[in-house]
């Protein structure tokens, strides 16, 4: 007998065939789904310990979202200041507002509490996986294990990092490379773990080479990919550009060896028509935060490119409490037509 039947939804299988069952019902025993089909079928087939009414609603795979900053769930638009405070560029928005006053001022018990409060939202709104990147500098260390306990309770899947970097000193940047490498040891070899770690840096401009190649040489020694943001915004570029003379952030990275499969990039604004092939060479993954670059006024990331080139893209929630992932992708659509002038971008398809 199986644990629980949904039944008499709007079923969305997402298989080979994409096929749409309406009336249908799913078949769950512990971790593994045993059968689907029309609600009919399956009741005579199959008995259950409890059996789920899903009427008028649609049964279908959890979303994933490959890139938050789940802490900021306690935030609720803090960040959009008064008049007097408002910050004209993405460099004064980091150095005036966030890092002071979100980042260095978080305590272990709010990211606890930040991080549950995210992971039951998302859950009640359909996302069972998410990846994230914890930040805070003053919180070293042990905050992914904080993180960690709220995903636990929660029942989400979650691949946690600490965002690593160098910006407050080098030490800080060692301790947030040790942050990630002592919790992927503790998770992600235990059997059927739900929550695994993974490496976790800031940037090209707020880390150096040698932590950037440390996140990297863990990441190939554990086999755990790497979470960090990629040219985000001018600020970061035109630094790189400065500094090491090269088209931007993603030449930079891909000549010290650290892009990647296995790297999940936030963001990826600027980049040049070069830069866009190393991308898509290193099969890098695109989270396109959409939402929150529109926020912030950051711009645009070439998803519709990557997407025609059959690149990884995935919408990121980046931590403005954007949970609703049918929200987010009409979003995404309007705005993609708009900017492209495509009424037929992005089909619901």
């Amino acid at each position: 007998m199986a644990d629980f039947i949904i039944e008499h939804g709007f079923l969305v299988t997402m298989d080979e065939s994409n096929r749409i069952i309406e009336d249908g019902a799913v078949v769950i025993e512990g971790n593994k789904i045993l059968a689907v089909g029309k609600t009919s079928e399956i009741r005579r087939k199959h008995r259950a310990e409890e059996i789920i009414n899903a009427r008028g609603k649609a049964i279908m795979p959890g979303f994933v979202t490959p890139h938050n900053h789940m802490y900021n769930s306690l935030t609720r638009y803090m960040d959009i200041p008064l008049q007097s405070e408002v910050a004209t560029d993405f460099g004064s928005l980091l150095t005036r507002w966030w890092w002071p006053k979100i980042e260095d001022t978080c305590t272990k018990g709010d990211v606890y509490t930040g991080v549950l409060l995210a992971a039951v939202e998302m859950l009640k709104n359909g996302i069972t996986c998410t990846a994230d990147l914890q930040e805070g500098q003053n919180l070293l260390p042990g905050v992914l294990d904080y993180a960690g306990k709220a995903c636990d309770e929660a029942g989400i899947r979650a691949f946690l990092s600490f965002e690593a970097t160098d910006r407050v000193s080098l030490i800080k940047g060692k301790m947030g490379i040790k942050e990630n490498e002592t919790f992927i040891k503790k998770r992600n070899y235990k059997k059927d773990a739900r929550v695994q770690g993974m490496m976790g840096v800031h940037t090209c401009f707020s880390c150096t080479p040698e932590t950037l190649m440390k996140a990297r040489e863990i990441a190939d020694k554990h086999r755990c990919g790497i979470q960090i943001h990629i040219a985000q915004s001018t600020y970061e570029v035109e630094m790189i550009k400065r500094k090491y003379h090269v088209d931007g952030s993603v030449e930079f990275l891909d000549s010290i060896g650290f892009l990647g499969p296995d790297v999940d990039a936030a963001h990826g604004i600027y980049i040049s028509k070069k830069e866009l092939e190393i991308w898509q060479r290193n099969m890098v993954g695109l989270s396109f935060n959409i939402k929150s670059n529109a926020f912030y006024a950051n711009g645009l990331a070439p998803a519709i490119e990557l997407i025609k080139r059959n690149g990884k893209v995935g919408f990121g929630i980046d931590g403005v409490n954007i949970y609703d992932m049918f929200e987010l992708m009409t979003f995404s659509m309007g705005l993609l037509r708009l900017y492209y002038l495509d009424g037929g971008l992005l089909p619901a398809s």
